[in-house]
């Protein structure tokens, strides 16, 4: 059973015919206010305690208030006033979706002019109040909003807890994308998230993702390092923004822009020491030929093709990662062995040595394809010019209808990673040599052998089991004989003399 077997009942009660991808967005953001407010008034009644205050009490006296708000706004990025806490709206009895919307618009409102302000900018517009899909008369709509406001306030988030909201935020993400297979670009799941982390290490400086997504690899990834991401989608762009917000982070080291990172990138100016990322798997893009006078394409002399991004993305993230730093990008095998201008631009990877690690990954971990992925891992100042090849394709535990990398596969991986040794069957250490002899191809079964040798069953074996066979099927035979004379039906089969 669940950690979350309650709350999880809560939302599905809540959700009623809704579709999954709009409905997140109501109790996403609704959770996200709530935390807000509880962790607003927590901080304001630390501060007063001395003062023997409460933070409704202390708003009444205006200096008071307006060095509250000064320390809110400087330790947390926001405030609300006592009445716009979620608990208090929940209280309303008049107006209560017009004190909703208008404690919403206050949490980005009240940054105005504060460095945080870029981080809480519309972040909860998501939340539609003119949705069909709320009902069609005001009346309905209020209804609907007011029962997600009462589900949500049933759930605990034990916000004298520092990671449970997080954790339950990032609980409710998973749940979301597994209900909806054809969404799943906006997260990556924590096994996988779990083993780029331990591939990047303890210590990042910063961390940047070009398509962050809900920003879950991001949190895994980063520790206390300054967070970059850019993400197109943007009601996903919001979700990112609360994602980090509500695992504590502060709003001094969450830089996410929204947009294409490609075609309108955000951060081309800074160098960055770690970088991450699940790509969307042969997304397109423009490749207009301006690109070729990009820094980021310019050395390559080639364009990924239009139909798929993937290299295109793999140089963008390569010009913005620094010369001691690391980068791991999720992708599909393709790119391993695509011919044309993927494989100038591979070949031109391989010959600047940038290509470390190459790891693939079971079938059936991501909820929107069956696909096999690999990891690759990039580095700019190797001192060997060896690539290892890790076929982890084969150890994983299917749970229900999905594939799952467990603890001790991960730890395999990352302890074959670390030793760089080559291991029959799983992986090997392949010098420059070897990849040229292969025309730079970087197929994985070309370097490992990963296929289990079949065992040996003598002729003497099978006749032993076909007459074992034999016995069960004239068992079963009489079987069902005795049952069709006790119903008084012709029997299918005859017994045998």
């Amino acid at each position: 059973m669940s950690d979350y077997e309650e709350e999880i009942n809560i939302i599905q009660y809540l959700r009623g015919y809704m579709d999954i991808f709009e409905y997140k967005n109501y109790i996403l953001g609704l959770i996200f206010y709530k935390y807000l407010s509880e962790k607003l008034e927590q901080n304001m009644n630390n501060l007063l305690k001395k003062d023997q205050l409460t933070f409704t009490q202390a708003n009444q006296d205006p200096n008071l208030k307006k060095h509250l708000k000064q320390n809110a706004l400087d330790t947390l990025g926001y405030y609300l006033e006592p009445e716009l806490l979620f608990k208090n709206v929940l209280k309303t009895k008049e107006n209560k979706i017009e004190t909703l919307q208008k404690a919403l618009k206050e949490i980005s409102n009240s940054s105005l002019g504060h460095k945080s302000h870029e981080t809480f900018l519309n972040i909860t517009e998501g939340i539609d109040f003119e949705s069909q899909n709320l009902g069609t008369t005001k009346d309905e709509k209020d209804k609907e909003i007011e029962k997600y406001l009462e589900g949500v306030s049933k759930i605990n988030l034990k916000i004298e807890n520092p990671t449970y909201a997080g954790e339950l935020f990032e609980y409710f993400l998973n749940l979301f994308v597994s209900q909806d297979k054809r969404r799943d670009l906006y997260y990556t799941p924590p096994e996988i998230s779990t083993l780029i982390s331990k591939i990047v290490g303890d210590n990042p400086k910063t961390v940047y993702n070009p398509t962050c997504g809900s920003a879950s690899l991001l949190i895994k990834t980063a520790k206390q390092a300054p967070i970059y991401g850019q993400e197109e989608n943007p009601t996903i762009y919001n979700i990112a923004r609360m994602n980090l917000i509500i695992h504590n982070i502060n709003y001094n080291n969450i830089h996410i822009e929204k947009g294409n990172a490609l075609e309108n990138p955000k951060h081309l100016d800074k160098k960055f020491h770690t970088i991450v990322s699940r790509l969307p798997f042969n997304a397109k893009w423009s490749a207009n030929r301006k690109f070729l006078e990009d820094p980021r394409f310019r050395e390559y002399k080639k364009l990924a093709p239009k139909s798929k991004s993937d290299m295109a993305y793999i140089q963008h993230m390569i010009y913005q990662l620094e010369d001691d730093g690391c980068m791991v990008v999720l992708l599909p095998h393709g790119i391993l062995f695509r011919a044309a201008s993927e494989e100038i631009i591979r070949k031109k990877l391989i010959e600047k040595n940038y290509i470390d690690t190459i790891i693939g990954l079971p079938a059936n971990l991501l909820h929107s394809t069956i696909i096999p992925t690999c990891l690759i891992v990039f580095k700019k100042s190797r001192k060997n010019t060896d690539i290892l090849f890790i076929d982890a394709s084969q150890e994983y535990t299917k749970i229900k209808h999905q594939n799952k990398l467990q603890p001790e596969h991960i730890q395999k991986i990352i302890n074959t990673y670390k030793k760089r040794e080559t291991i029959p069957k799983y992986s090997y250490l392949a010098p420059i040599e070897k990849i040229k002899e292969n025309n730079y191809n970087l197929n994985i079964l070309r370097y490992v052998d990963s296929i289990a040798e079949e065992k040996h069953i003598g002729l003497d074996n099978v006749v032993e089991n076909l007459e074992k066979l034999d016995e069960k099927l004239e068992k079963i035979d009489k079987e069902i004989i005795e049952y069709c004379k006790i119903i008084g039906v012709k029997p299918p089969v005859k017994r045998k003399n």
